[in-house]
């Protein structure tokens, strides 16, 4: 590596319990993935332009520009393009670092390599946000706060080294933006039924920011948060397979109840004997599946309705042991 060049990387992340609570103050269990986003900063060889690439997990450009040449647009949208999109995350990173243009960004090339299909949802914008706080030495949950919003937890499995338990401590909001301290807590956690489970990828990817605005119109009770916290625990100290499901089965009906929505897998997949969870924002991206005993190719249900993203949890999830073989 030149020694004027940088390198940073994040974990992806999955919400294996806490969905949507986790904004009001419910513990989470969340795991960093295997695969992240990279970032890699530079000189730029004409020593005149920033120029920004973003590579895809095939090595392919999908997003390329002269951020200078946007410097002074107009109230970017964050809704439209991904240069407005830059420009709004790069303008609320400037509100904590003011020499950024001067410094950071001037004349530098910076490229970003996902190791995960985009349409994933595995933190595409949570890791770049890691990314651009860990070379800028800003505080990543207020650039969050400013630009997507959020819990936190995505941040908190982008630099974590294996599962974590995450939650908003409510009585402590002087140190953050966010609704509450972040309270991270890194787990030995990998019980034998781990590895009999799967992340099966739907193919809809959904926009988290359009999930919590459904959750807000309801929003959950004390003992509801509390119920979620509760099964968060359950979970991590569940010894068996037939045990988690029954937490998870429950895990379900209380979101589903929530947020007005049916749990997918009496939307989608009543058949399947075994149990399976939504993760993240609800109808699309990934869920948990859980193999009933009696059948033996869950791999093959799936693929036989058209799902053929079928990743075990050991090839998914991160680990202590694991960190240095992803």
């Amino acid at each position: 590596m030149a020694a004027s060049e940088k390198k940073f990387s994040a974990h992806g992340k999955l919400l294996l319990t806490g969905e949507y609570l986790v904004l009001d103050g419910a513990k989470a269990l969340a795991i960093p993935t295997r695969l992240g986003q990279h970032l890699k900063v530079s000189p730029h060889q004409d020593g005149s332009k920033l120029i920004w690439q973003a590579s895809d997990h095939k090595n392919q450009i999908w997003f390329k520009t002269d951020i200078h040449q946007l410097a002074n647009s107009d109230n970017p949208s964050f809704e439209t393009s991904e240069s407005d999109r830059l420009l709004q995350i790069l303008k609320a990173a400037s509100s904590q670092k003011p020499e950024l243009w001067d410094t950071h960004l001037s004349t530098r090339c910076i490229q970003t390599t996902l190791e995960f299909d985009r349409n994933w949802g595995l933190g595409t914008s949570s890791t770049l946000i890691s990314l651009l706080a860990q070379y800028l030495e800003i505080d990543p949950y207020q650039l969050l706060e400013d630009t997507f919003g959020g819990s936190g937890y995505d941040l908190a499995c982008a630099t974590a080294n294996g599962p974590i338990t995450y939650f908003l401590d409510k009585g402590l909001t002087d140190l953050t933006s966010l609704d509450g301290l972040p309270k991270v807590s890194d787990l030995s956690w990998n019980p034998d039924w781990l590895a009999r489970t799967y992340f099966v990828y739907l193919g809809q990817k959904q926009n988290s920011r359009e999930g919590i605005k459904r959750y807000r119109k309801r929003g959950a009770s004390p003992q509801e948060i509390t119920y979620i916290s509760n099964s968060t625990e359950r979970l991590i100290a569940a010894s068996s397979l037939a045990e988690a499901q029954l937490i998870i089965q429950n895990h379900e009906s209380i979101i589903s109840r929530i947020i007005g929505l049916p749990t997918v897998q009496s939307h989608l997949f009543s058949d399947f004997e075994g149990t399976i969870k939504s993760l993240g924002a609800w109808g699309g991206d990934f869920v948990w599946v859980f193999p009933p005993n009696s059948q033996r190719n869950t791999k093959a249900y799936f693929a036989d309705r058209g799902y053929n993203t079928c990743i075990d949890y050991k090839d998914m999830a991160l680990h202590t042991d694991s960190k240095n073989n992803s």
